[in-house]
């Protein structure tokens, strides 16, 4: 299996690492450990090719589909990294898939265990094997923990892919969190999720020796008192926290945990503006839109006392292409329109994670006149997220239309496809707003 042993790599490793991230825009890579626990050998001398050569082709298949990066082999056991949590879900599902197969095809019986964990890989834009080592730990304590034939991720994991996991119930697949469990090697508990085609496998917790124990009631009653003591002893002695933004112009200013509205003091030049909000101690995440498809986030580090911040926001821009192709007698009344681009961007969900995803949309129209005489437009598109199609098609028309097409929608933004055709001019564009903008 995969352990701290594997967990050191050299230069040429490390540059790989570090470009595979830096091209991805991520400084956290999501971290998954296939086990190929054993299987029969029975048929295996009739295959052209071993078992383990198999699976490691649908291993190869699934990092080229997902964009994702193989970090060790050791034996039967494989270590890969994927730049979203979407990808190395929807990864891990197809492996289960595959595994099926090929004991189906193949007559042999193949067995497997994957563990998903998102651990940060780059800190100023280097790589730290220190920090590496222990999300690599982590993960493999994970996969010890995991259930033959099942899949099971930790919560940042599935804090990231929970919004797509939640539209994929009508396609056989599953997810249920199982609890907190301990993970003894590095002496920390973690929640553990589960996710599963239920037409291969049923969702099955890890062994109950390692669940975190339910404190009683009695010593919950203690430790209320206790806090409640403590709460009143320091309330008197608690200076009051209060926020001011310096250089800062935007007139409207939204906190990303609630998506509400901050109330702060009129724009003075060279004056800090009071924010009237009663802050606690911590972080929190702000934003300001200035249209609908891009966003400024900030982070505040909040201290007792009186804070002065000057907030050093970072742009996040959705997806957003458009192309127009005008038929006149310059032209010859043929015109044509090509459109190709990819985005990769982050947004904050309402839990202050950073959600990453890859877009990439491919779109083609051209327009003529044709043997009846009238203008004709033909139309094909491609969407692909986060390594998979999830739109495409052509269309023919001959009429003056305008038209929608939903591409992508979760609860944090949305991306849809707009086609305005009249007399002889199309316009073709890919429009994308975040959820909550507010006009």
């Amino acid at each position: 299996m995969i352990d701290k042993i594997d967990s050191f790599f050299d230069l040429e490793q490390i540059r790989r690492i570090e470009e595979f991230c830096q091209k991805a825009q991520t400084q956290i890579l999501y971290l998954m450990i296939v086990q190929m626990i054993g299987f029969s050998r029975e048929n295996e001398d009739k295959l052209e090719i071993s078992v383990q050569e198999l699976f490691e082709n649908q291993i190869a298949s699934k990092l080229t589909i997902y964009k994702g990066l193989q970090l060790k082999q050791r034996n039967r056991s494989f270590l890969l990294a994927f730049s979203n949590p979407t990808s190395a879900v929807k990864a891990a599902l197809d492996l289960q898939m595959d595994a099926v197969n090929v004991n189906e095809n193949q007559g042999v019986k193949l067995e497997i265990k994957i563990a998903i964990h998102a651990g940060q890989t780059l800190v100023n834009d280097k790589f730290n094997q220190f920090i590496f080592n222990n999300h690599i730990n982590f993960t493999s304590n994970l996969e010890s923990m995991v259930e033959i034939g099942h899949i099971y991720l930790t919560s940042h994991v599935y804090a990231g892919a929970g919004n797509w996991l939640d539209q994929q119930s009508p396609y056989n697949i599953v997810h249920k969190k199982h609890g907190s469990y301990f993970f003894a090697d590095v002496k920390e508990h973690a929640d553990i999720y589960e996710v599963s085609n239920k037409k291969i496998q049923l969702l099955k917790p890890p062994d109950s020796s390692n669940k975190k124990k339910k404190v009683s009631n009695k010593r919950k009653i203690i430790s209320a008192i206790v806090l409640f003591v403590m709460i009143i002893f320091t309330i008197g002695k608690c200076e009051k926290t209060s926020v001011y933004l310096e250089d800062f112009s935007q007139e409207e200013i939204f906190l990303n945990k609630t998506h509400k509205q901050l109330s702060i003091a009129e724009y003075e030049k060279d004056e800090p503006r009071k924010i009237d909000k009663q802050f606690k101690k911590g972080k929190y995440i702000i934003y300001y839109d200035s249209n609908p498809n891009t966003r400024y986030y900030a982070t505040l580090d909040v201290k007792k006392g009186t804070n002065k911040i000057t907030p050093h926001f970072r742009k996040q821009r959705l997806p957003k292409l458009q192309k127009s192709i005008t038929l006149n007698r310059a032209n010859g009344y043929e015109d044509a329109g090509l459109g190709n681009k990819r985005w990769s961007y982050s947004i904050y969900n309402q839990n202050n994670v950073m959600i990453s995803h890859d877009a990439e949309i491919s779109m083609a129209i051209r327009g003529e006149i044709n043997a009846d005489n009238k203008y004709e437009y033909k139309l094909n598109w491609r969407f692909d997220m986060d390594g998979g199609i999830v739109n495409s098609g052509e269309e023919i028309f001959t009429e003056d239309i305008t038209k929608t097409i939903s591409f992508y929608k979760d609860k944090l933004h949305y991306i849809d496809f707009e086609i305005e055709i009249e007399d002889n001019k199309a316009n073709i564009a890919l429009i994308s707003v975040f959820a909550d903008y507010k006009k």
